[in-house]
């Protein structure tokens, strides 16, 4: 079995950060306002360190420790129990350096997801292939071949892949990874070409093959209910179609078959 590699956080893409600020920079700023900080404090969120800390991070308290005059771990915990309720939001989390981490509910995954597949795809071209070793090359391809094998047989079993299938039923935390590694693409495309370095590209279909395995290894799909099923395979669907687009910008021809 391959072995895990590190897990690397990229910024947040572009989609996620504006509809982030649309639903928790008006939180922020009210309960900036009820504790008395200063009305031009500056909204950044961003990922925390680790993934298992969160989704989305901020250290506004520590920003506002010098202005305030109290300890960055006080004025998280001031900021908040200000923070007014919002359906999104799973948890609100004190790191001990006083960062304060935001974990949001699987709809708010769903509707990414549903975003990015109702829009046109994101073709860039990067002119230079670089894969760390020939392995990775392989092991995304494989990983490619897997999913449309899976979704061959599910359609000769008589399921059909639904590309409107609800994605309601993907609650489970290898469902939201996979999402998670999905809706990252726009933004590793957009930098690979901005920064004209291939090995971004390289290192995103890496970690999505993996959030892939790691979720096929996790789950049945055929053998699930209807609902559950139709969803994971729509979910497979999407993770094929950008290891197909991922290696299509680095200039390879792809095949659903070995």
């Amino acid at each position: 079995m391959r072995p895990p590699r590190p897990h690397r956080r990229s910024p947040p893409s572009s989609d996620i950060v504006a509809t982030v600020k649309r639903y928790l920079a008006p939180l922020l700023a009210r309960a900036l306002a009820a504790i008395g900080a200063p009305a031009d404090t500056e909204i950044i969120l961003d990922y925390p360190r680790r993934k298992d800390l969160g989704d989305l991070s901020t250290g506004l308290a520590h920003r506002l420790a010098a202005t305030l005059g109290r300890p960055a771990p006080e004025i998280a915990a001031r900021i908040v129990a200000a923070l007014e309720s919002d359906p999104r939001l799973l948890s609100v989390d004190i790191a001990p350096n006083g960062f304060i981490n935001f974990r949001f509910l699987p709809p708010f995954y769903h509707m990414r997801l549903a975003s990015l597949l109702s829009g046109r795809p994101l073709i860039s071209i990067v002119r230079a292939v670089a894969f760390e070793n020939d392995g990775d090359l392989l092991y995304i391809q494989h990983t490619h071949f897997r999913i449309a094998g899976i979704i061959r047989h599910a359609d000769s079993e008589g399921f059909p892949l639904n590309h409107r299938a609800s994605l309601e039923p993907l609650a489970h935390p290898r469902e939201i990874d996979l999402i998670r590694s999905i809706i990252s693409f726009p933004d590793a495309a957009d930098r690979a070409v901005s920064e004209e370095n291939p090995l971004i590209i390289t290192a995103y279909l890496c970690e999505l093959a993996e959030a892939v395995n790691a979720f096929h290894a996790a789950h049945r799909i055929i053998a699930e209910a209807a609902p559950v099923r139709d969803a994971r395979l729509r979910l497979l669907d999407a993770a094929g179609t950008m290891l197909r687009q991922g290696l299509e910008m680095m200039g390879m021809r792809v095949q659903n078959r070995v």
